[in-house]
């Protein structure tokens, strides 16, 4: 990740990457987040404002794809299809299960994803893995975190 870019981050969580991130892309740069639990939406906001980049960092309350194990209620969260996603230099996925169908249907084409996949949750490793090569990535790293679920953490890179 250099400065000046632009990350997008499907699954927001606690904010932790969208910080980091933040950190890295400066003020130049931005970060996008979309995150599906009303619940969630405020920890990442005040994540980023506790560490002041609220100002790189926008969230929406918004879910990728289709809905799956949200870690809370989505209440009024509006749907963004895998087609919409912004375009963007990073994609990160960690959105609990719909990581395939947003890989297999997206139509941006960043130049590095980080994927967390849940094979327990239908996104296997090896369909997202191969759905990620189809596209033209290489997967530069592979790193199985919980083996017994099925859930690693994927980065590719396009070939260019």
């Amino acid at each position: 990740m250099e400065e000046e870019e632009t990350v997008v981050i499907v699954g927001g969580g606690k904010g932790v990457t969208a910080v980091v991130a933040a950190e890295i892309v400066t003020t130049g740069g931005e970060v996008i987040v979309f995150e599906g639990s009303k619940h969630h939406v405020d920890f990442v906001r005040k994540t980023a404002r506790l560490n002041s980049v609220e100002d790189i960092v926008s969230v929406r309350h918004a879910i990728v794809g289709e809905e799956t194990n949200l870690r809370g209620a989505p209440r009024d969260a509006e749907f963004v299809s895998s087609e919409q996603l912004p375009a963007c230099d990073i994609l990160e996925l960690d959105c609990e299960g719909a990581e395939l169908g947003i890989v297999s249907k997206m139509s941006i084409n960043p130049r590095a994803i980080v994927v967390e996949t849940h094979g327990h949750l239908d996104s296997p490793t090896g369909e997202v893995e191969d759905t990620l090569k189809q596209r033209g990535y290489s997967v530069v790293s592979k790193r199985t975190v919980v083996p017994e679920n099925d859930v690693c953490v994927i980065v590719a890179t396009d070939r260019e």
